[in-house]
């Protein structure tokens, strides 16, 4: 459905419709940061794939901070290797709603790959928009890039998965006046 509206329909659709999609069904994200359960904290492994399986099929907000409860109450303080986990759900719906498909976490840099090309219809968004926006007012922190035909940005100095989710939430958060 994403495919039509986005490509082959792109006209049909107005770009106040077109400014609220998502551009990608999914965001894959990879990274070198220690994002895990451990087995200190949750001896079964069993019981730990089963949570690993509940964050991935996670698609609201509400969702996360039910699990975070849930993982307090049974095992106690929740590891910060765990919460860096725990925050690449909302990263993978921020990213989704950027038509970010895949992003990566490593070396101290995030790169972002966005939609093909031929997805016009996220071309003309204000989802790109603010993308544009953002690298605009940011210079020296985010470099464009073309990757195999692939469109991307590199953005420096990202340490943690929490400051990934900040720098794609302040990007959501720009005022479309300001554009």
């Amino acid at each position: 459905m994403t495919e039509l509206k986005t490509e082959e329909f792109a006209d049909s659709f107005d770009e106040v419709s077109r400014g609220s999609d998502e551009y990608v069904a999914d965001c894959v994200v990879e990274s070198d940061l220690e994002l895990r359960l451990p087995g200190e904290y949750v001896p079964q492994e069993g019981e730990r794939i089963s949570l690993y399986q509940q964050l991935d099929n996670m698609s609201r907000p509400e969702q996360i901070e039910t699990f975070r409860i849930h993982l307090r109450d049974r095992f106690g303080e929740i590891p910060q290797c765990a919460e860096e986990l725990i925050k690449v759900v909302p990263l993978r719906m921020a990213a989704r709603r950027l038509g970010i498909e895949r992003l990566i976490l490593k070396n101290c840099q995030m790169y972002t790959y966005l939609v093909d090309a031929a997805n016009q219809a996220y071309y003309d968004s204000l989802s790109f928009r603010k993308m544009l926006a953002y690298i605009q007012r940011n210079v020296m922190r985010v470099r464009p890039r073309q990757v195999k035909g692939s469109n991307s940005f590199l953005f420096s100095d990202v340490k943690s998965v929490s400051e990934a989710l900040s720098i794609l939430e302040s990007i959501l958060a720009i005022d479309p006046e300001s554009l």
